[in-house]
């Protein structure tokens, strides 16, 4: 018996689907067959929601970037951390959200991460990460917690930097952190 569900459910659950299945085993190793064959609806169906292979790979990048660009912004809401922990979260935030930290155990992965998938969002992902350190810049050179002469400079150089390193295969969590307090000058292991 077929299950008929709201359209926009079903749609969710192909781009949820996909964007499991790609950062699995990558775009190019994913056929859309694949994607329909686990959802269990017919491949038809599929090129109802979309047109193209292409056009699920840019649903699935909005679905990660809208994932991470709402977790993010909420670290800023969090007045009852201070500036070390929030940056740590939004570091943590990004990891898990791609697939490179797996929620659960707290450790860095690499099988689950798709470079490919990286690269169609870098760019989108760079400002966004670029924007929320911003703020949490602002308010930690406020507060006392940081003392960087061009902190927006620092920033953007911090970022660029860590998302090259990040698509050429970097994926180990303290290797970042210790980047991100060795670039905002903070004291060793204060970003946990």
């Amino acid at each position: 018996m077929r299950i008929s569900k709201p359209r926009e459910e079903r749609r969710q659950e192909i781009v949820e689907t996909a964007r499991e299945l790609f950062i699995a085993q990558g775009i190019d190793n994913t056929p859309v067959s694949q994607i329909v064959k686990t959802v269990g609806v017919a491949q038809g169906l599929f090129y109802y929601y979309f047109k193209s292979k292409d056009e699920i790979i840019a649903a699935v990048a909005d679905h990660i970037m809208d994932s991470i660009e709402r977790s993010i912004n909420s670290s800023l809401e969090r007045k009852d951390m201070g500036f070390n922990q929030r940056i740590t979260m939004v570091v943590d935030m990004f990891l898990a959200s791609f697939g490179i930290l797996d929620e659960g155990t707290g450790k860095v992965t690499s099988l689950v991460y798709s470079s490919q998938l990286y690269d169609i969002i870098k760019a989108r992902l760079t400002n966004t990460t670029t924007d929320v350190i911003n703020a949490l810049m602002a308010e930690g050179t406020s507060s006392g917690a940081l003392n960087i002469r061009h902190p927006e400079l620092m920033v953007t150089l911090i970022i660029q930097g860590l998302a090259e390193l990040i698509g050429n295969g970097l994926r180990e969590r303290s290797v970042i952190l210790d980047l991100i307090e060795q670039g905002l000058n903070l004291p060793e292991n204060s970003l946990q």
